[in-house]
């Protein structure tokens, strides 16, 4: 989150900011690009191989991850490495799993 809207925020229910997390959250790929990188870090090249997508469709879901801060990258020579942003992203998906999975 970019410190403006930290600021705006004062603790206050946030819902365009949550409906832009749940919209980021909403489609199955981005999903299983979570999954991927909740496992380890992982390279673009890693997850077009395992996931079975093309570098420019990973591209276009890592960057919308990105802008919600729900992945983070770090550069390792000429690779750029993405992991969870945080242990929240892990909740988010372990209860929405648990969720989908109480029905």
């Amino acid at each position: 989150m970019s410190a403006s809207r930290r600021d705006k925020r004062d603790d206050k229910f946030i819902p365009t900011e949550m409906a832009d997390v749940f919209k980021a959250l909403s489609d199955p790929s981005r999903l299983r690009i979570l999954y991927e990188v909740s496992k380890t870090d992982v390279c673009v090249h890693e997850l077009c191989k395992a996931l079975h997508m093309s570098q420019t469709s990973v591209s276009h879901h890592l960057r919308q991850l990105r802008a919600q801060h729900l992945v983070n990258t770090r550069r390792a020579g000429r690779e750029i490495f993405y992991m969870l942003a945080s242990s929240h992203v892990t909740e988010l998906l372990e209860t929405a799993r648990r969720h989908v999975e109480s029905d």
